[in-house]
């Protein structure tokens, strides 16, 4: 009997013991809830400076080793600019479409009636495969195939070999074009675009971690070379990848930068447009809608069906009366299903006939932009002319489903450099903007140019992604969540707390009482 209530007795100063640790935890809970509401965080992270790059910087690092990669791409108008890569161990030579507007390394593996060679993965002694299938759809064609790695080497490139991913094509639809240059696209953006997911480490990203070249490359499209007794239409450019070529800017002091938005593509902000000077008038969240990219491997300007509808509106307002009223513009003209030839046009190119077009881009502080002219003879794209003995245009710009695309038809006016370390794009006058009249003579009209830094009203042009989706509803319905677990949890905690504190001490009132009476019965087992 007297051992049993010694237990007892044990076991209450256990559970006293318990309470304290109890009371100890939920104090600790309290400060660690208050600490966060008070100071916004519990943890520090250090933050690095970025790199800038100057000019100097760049040109003694080695304008030399940049020197290489001048003129090495080449192209057809339509069929995009490619470069010759060499692939796995003996080197398979082919060349692949530059494109900025995605983030997989593909290339034929298999026989095609379009395209004069193919990557044969099972005679690379560096082939490895991932065991992946990877499958991926455009607006127009699509293919399917399996991922791998292997050793890639750039002959007009980075003077180092590197391991990429490789999307190796099986089967293909309306993807290979008769006539191009290229067996593959090299795409140059970010992993989160990559297929089948971003575990897919992008080909520039593989090649900057293993070369420890710059974090930027560079795109000079040169358009249509002077080809006035060739029989085919060809266009040249250089892809600078791990520096500034400063000796194909005019002027290297004047790049203009626009932020990333985003690193997934190579997304930035418009703030107006403008034809033969003349803003549109709209919204410029419109000119945004549902993005703007700067995309290598689009030939167009691509544009949202409202901005593209005043954009042909203003230049048919603009041009030149009497060229329209000698020789009507058919409307399939404008809509890309007709291309206009023109015979016998004497000196006077179609081009001086019609207004220019200006783009603006947000800069890098808030309420500045700059602006880029787009001559005539950007949006008015040469092409092959057959049997006609004359010239023939197509209209470079079409509707777009998904944003604004800046593609080739903006990009040959410019030197744009792709500064991902910094998270920037640039834009300078280019040393070949002059070369594309068809005459051998110097061009008369107006050429690609920029003109900034401008102040703006127009700080708030970005699309916001999803706002009238569902998407964005659960996003905000978390958010509330959060909020509301963080105000109500110390509230909680403190009601256990009390909750707790009253339990303990009514414990301990009755341990108390118990061993008052313990002690008053063994008090009278030992009077007995």
């Amino acid at each position: 009997m007297v051992c049993y209530k010694i237990a007892r007795t044990t076991l209450g100063q256990m559970f006293a013991m318990k309470c304290v640790w109890w009371n100890f935890f939920i104090n600790i809970c309290l400060m660690v809830v208050f600490s966060t509401l008070a100071h916004g965080k519990v943890y520090s992270l250090k933050l690095t400076k970025t790199k800038e790059y100057s000019f100097q910087e760049v040109f003694m690092k080695g304008q030399v080793k940049l020197k290489r990669q001048r003129d090495n791409m080449r192209g057809n108008p339509g069929n995009g600019y490619s470069i010759d890569i060499e692939v796995g161990t003996p080197g398979q030579k082919l060349n692949v479409l530059v494109d900025t507007g995605s983030s997989n390394f593909a290339i034929a593996s298999a026989p095609n009636p379009l395209i004069s060679t193919f990557y044969k993965f099972n005679e690379s002694s560096t082939y490895v495969p991932s065991n992946k299938e990877i499958k991926i759809e455009y607006t127009e064609g699509k293919w399917n195939g399996v991922l791998g790695k292997d050793v890639i080497n750039l002959p007009t490139g980075p003077e180092e070999s590197f391991t990429a991913h490789i999307a190796s094509i099986l089967e293909s639809e309306n993807f290979f074009i008769n006539g191009s240059y290229w067996q593959g696209i090299l795409g140059l953006g970010y992993k989160e675009i990559a297929r089948p997911d971003s575990s897919v480490e992008p080909f520039f990203d593989s090649l900057v971690r293993q070369t420890n070249i710059d974090d930027i490359f560079a795109i000079q499209l040169c358009g249509i070379e002077d080809v006035k007794n060739a029989t085919r239409l060809v266009t040249s450019g250089s892809l600078t990848m791990g520096g500034i070529d400063t000796s194909l800017i005019p002027d290297p002091g004047k790049i203009y930068y626009t932020p990333l938005r985003k690193k997934w593509f190579y997304e930035v902000v418009i703030t107006n447009m403008k034809v033969d000077n003349e803003s549109l008038g709209l919204d410029c969240k419109e000119y945004n809608n549902d993005k703007t990219i700067v995309d290598s491997g689009t030939t167009s300007l691509r544009l949202p069906e409202k901005v593209l509808t005043e954009v042909v509106k203003e230049i048919k307002a603009k041009a030149d009366p009497e060229f329209l009223k000698e020789d009507q513009i058919p409307e399939d003209f404008w809509t890309r299903e007709f291309i206009l030839c023109r015979e016998n046009q004497g000196s006077q190119e179609i081009w001086n006939y019609f207004p220019s077009l200006t783009i603006s881009l947000q800069g890098m502080s808030a309420g500045e932009e700059f602006e880029l002219l787009i001559p005539p003879r950007q949006y008015l794209r040469l092409v092959e002319s057959g049997d006609t003995g004359g010239k023939c245009y197509k209209f470079g710009m079409a509707p777009s489903v998904s944003g604004t695309v800046l593609g080739v038809t903006v990009m040959e006016g410019f030197y744009v450099v792709f500064d991902r370390e910094n998270g920037q794009i640039g834009f300078a006058a280019s040393t070949c903007a002059k070369s594309q009249c068809l005459d051998g003579e110097p061009c008369n009209e107006k050429a690609p140019a920029i003109t900034g830094v401008l102040h703006t009203d127009a700080t708030d042009c970005a699309f916001t992604r999803y706002s009238n989706s569902s998407d964005a509803m659960a996003i905000v319905g978390y958010i509330m969540l959060a909020i509301c677990i963080l105000c109500f949890t110390p509230l909680i905690l403190m009601y256990l707390h009390l909750k707790w504190r009253q339990y303990c001490m009514n414990s301990n009132k009755y341990r108390h009482m118990n061993d008052e009476s313990i002690s008053g019965s063994i008090e009278n087992e030992e009077m007995e």
